[in-house]
């Protein structure tokens, strides 16, 4: 089975110029998420890290309340969208729990949420960079070679390889 965890990031001129680093910065967040995780998970009912900063146990009430905010706030979907998200729904929740089981967190587990969170690793990552500049320079490159073509939509792209260090 396999899941996806995305993350979209708009870029500034400098970030632009440096994705990587911009990516660095991520891993370093997502380490410091799994460190405060696994201090909670030791620790349930602390509120603050030995450093000072909140527990990620402390977080999980406040993502209740945000989740339950956004549910009830919601912009309402199209029709064709709203059924298919009905019909899924029917097939993977109980009945009582079609129209609020994705939107709102009913039971929150925080070994769940930890075991979650180990899974954000620089390791398991799929990186994607889509600048202008990127595309134009790869519709450019009359170096064919350098680039992969997928199949069925002609699009053209690279592989670069990426080491991630972090303490």
């Amino acid at each position: 089975m396999t899941s996806l965890f995305e993350i979209n990031i708009e870029l500034s001129e400098l970030g632009r110029s440096a994705p990587i680093t911009v990516a660095d910065h991520v891993f370093s967040y997502l380490h410091m998420l799994r460190d405060a995780a696994d201090f909670s998970l030791a620790n349930p009912s602390a509120t603050t890290t030995p450093r000072g900063d909140r527990t990620f146990a402390s977080l999980v009430p406040e993502f209740e309340k945000l989740w339950a905010s956004n549910f009830r706030f919601q912009e309402p979907l199209e029709p064709s969208s709203n059924v298919q998200t009905i019909a899924t729904a029917m097939r993977k929740f109980p009945p009582h729990e079609v129209f609020i089981a994705e939107s709102l967190i009913l039971e929150p587990d925080l070994k769940t949420y930890v075991d979650v969170v180990r899974y954000l690793t620089p390791e398991k990552a799929i990186i994607t960079v889509s600048l202008p500049e990127l595309n134009s320079h790869s519709m450019a490159d009359t170096k064919e070679e350098v680039f992969h073509r997928e199949p069925w939509f002609d699009i053209r792209y690279s592989i670069d390889g990426t080491s991630y260090f972090i303490p």
